[in-house]
């Protein structure tokens, strides 16, 4: 049994256990079907190639920790070589779960910051022991742009903005915008926000080497755009690729191999008329 790297042998030993009767049919124990079989009778004979780069899954939706393990365990049964971490800290995932914001019969059991963390991490260290190419972060940015932690960065976070930084936030209608911190635009027009957003990005990715695609996203809502006169001129993707090339010269200054993923999103469908 051989492969072209760790992770492809992993995945033939799946394919040879596969060939011999077994199957994964879903996440979790339940899911394994072993057939009773002599070893001395087991041969098989297979060669296969990829047929895409990137196969995988994500962290969408609610769960406990145990199941997400689970998903993450089932991944190189089948085949499937990316997982991707979306959020710096994905916490509204685990409060779902565990507070039972959803009808259940069982009694909550809320989690502390410090144990989602914790969580967090282990599931990053599951990803990284079976060889798996990890994705991570995506929305959240500007909220950690302007200085909250990361357990306070995805959908159901709570933004502070300081009010010596709301000059940052996207002007509409007149007024300087605060709304979540993954709905919250910037003023991208000002070099000072660009630089800062290169900044931090490539300080995460320096302090997180496991992250092999850093996924670098603008927020999730419409109607965000600044309109104010350094930004109403010009696209919404002009500037997010001024900060993607400002991201990859300083992940390449600093020596990083961290690769920098990016959405055609929203505003971003229009695609930018200069910058390349």
């Amino acid at each position: 049994i051989a492969g072209t790297n760790p992770r492809s042998v992993l995945f033939a030993v799946y394919r040879f256990l596969e060939a011999s009767g077994c199957r994964w049919i879903r996440p979790g124990p339940d899911g394994d079907y072993v057939p009773s079989r002599r070893i001395d009778s087991l041969s098989v004979q297979l060669k296969d190639k990829a047929t895409y780069r990137f196969r995988g899954n994500h962290n969408g939706g609610s769960y406990s920790i145990d199941y997400i393990l689970s998903k993450i365990e089932w991944g190189p049964k089948v085949g499937l070589n990316t997982f991707f971490n979306e959020f710096l800290i994905p916490k509204k995932n685990y409060v779902n779960w565990y507070s039972r914001k959803y009808p259940s019969q069982k009694a909550p059991e809320l989690r502390t910051d410090t144990e989602i963390r914790a969580y967090h991490e282990l599931l990053n260290r599951e990803v990284k022991r079976r060889g798996m190419l990890l994705h991570a972060a995506g929305h959240g940015w500007n909220a950690k742009f302007l200085g909250n932690p990361e357990a306070e960065c995805d959908h159901d976070g709570r933004l502070h903005v300081p009010e010596d930084q709301t000059e940052y936030l996207a002007l509409v209608g007149g007024e300087r915008v605060k709304r979540g911190p993954t709905t919250t635009e910037l003023c991208y027009g000002k070099a000072e926000v660009r630089q800062r957003l290169v900044q931090l990005v490539a300080d995460y990715a320096e302090a997180h080497p496991e992250v092999d695609y850093l996924h670098f996203w603008l927020d999730d809502r419409t109607n965000n755009t600044c309109e104010c006169e350094l930004c109403r001129h010009r696209k919404v993707s002009e500037f997010f690729i001024m900060i993607l090339n400002g991201i990859d010269r300083e992940l390449s200054r600093r020596g990083l191999p961290t690769r920098i993923a990016f959405l055609v999103y929203q505003d971003l469908r229009w695609p930018p008329e200069t910058e390349r």
